[in-house]
């Protein structure tokens, strides 16, 4: 891409050996926080990339989410508690007949209905748990600003909760969506957005996407894709998304993400379907519940 030599333009756009600790749109408070642990400087090639075999891309999902998850108990560890909230997990049957946690987090005292949030976590649909520290705090903050959190444990297609390809996680998502639309009035809520960030904000799209097909799109009172993980061009280096190369390398990769979405859609078989995201093979071509609560 010829505009990468451009150094008026961003980030590696314009630089393509700058580091994100020398962007200088980087929040200084956000480099503090990641330069103990080398995130702000230039990362090694994945141990994996796009022609590695399921074997192994596996492999690398348990060790990956394993280490993310170590730095995230960093992150959070001295964090005060939040005050207010109190928190419940529920056991709903999901579409495919498995049972699936919802981890939800309310205000402790307070009247409704409440605006209601469906988050769907990160990890590219691949790693990590609705019940990693980080996405525990992210519930409980938002729920003290007033309103019902229910977080869905989905089924991944790597990690210590895979492996599901597509269509699992997806399914999960909708059946949180759709228990929580019924049991409204229990919940005490007003309305439902969904929501969630990298591979949850690719969630949260094709959630939205599977309801419309279903014919439950009145369930949704919105959607928020925070970073959402769908591209679909990864691997590709498309020259017509810029974005792609702006950040490329900072803290993750685009050579990682293609590697690591070919295990969410291992046949290819969803290339054209815009559910499933960023689906990697262009390069190649009963409502019963139940319940345990905490104070």
């Amino acid at each position: 891409m010829t505009s990468q030599n451009n150094p008026r333009l961003p980030g590696r756009l314009g630089h393509p050996g700058m580091a994100l600790r020398d962007d200088p749109r980087a929040d200084p408070r956000m480099l503090a926080a990641m330069a103990p642990y080398g995130l702000a400087d230039p990362q090694p090639p994945p141990p994996v990339d796009m022609h590695s075999s399921r074997e192994a891309l596996l492999a690398f999902c348990d060790e990956a989410e394993t280490a993310y998850e170590a730095v995230n108990d960093v992150f959070t560890k001295d964090l005060p508690p939040v005050p207010g909230v109190s928190t419940e997990t529920r056991t709903i049957r999901g579409v495919d007949g498995n049972d699936i946690a919802l981890h939800v987090a309310r205000p402790a005292v307070g009247a409704g209905p409440m605006p209601g949030i469906l988050h769907l976590h990160g990890g590219g649909m691949v790693l990590m748990s609705a019940t990693g520290p980080v996405y525990e705090r992210w519930r409980t903050e938002l729920a003290a600003t007033g309103l019902v959190v229910a977080g869905v444990e989905f089924r991944n297609a790597g990690g210590r909760l895979g492996p599901h390809p597509f269509p699992a996680g997806l399914n999960d998502c909708a059946s949180g969506l759709y228990w929580m639309a019924d049991h409204a009035a229990e919940l005490g809520i007003s309305g439902i957005v969904v929501s969630g960030e990298s591979g949850g904000g690719n969630l949260t799209l094709a959630t939205v996407l599977k309801a419309k097909r279903d014919g439950r799109l009145a369930d949704i009172a919105g959607a928020y894709a925070q970073c959402p993980f769908i591209s679909n061009a990864y691997a590709t280096g498309d020259p017509d998304l810029p974005s792609l190369v702006e950040n490329d390398g900072y803290g993750l990769s685009c050579a990682l993400m293609a590697s690591l979405s070919r295990l969410y859609d291992p046949t290819g078989d969803h290339a054209r379907d815009p559910s499933p995201g960023p689906c990697t093979r262009r390069w190649t071509n009963s409502r019963g519940c139940r319940r345990t609560s905490s104070p």
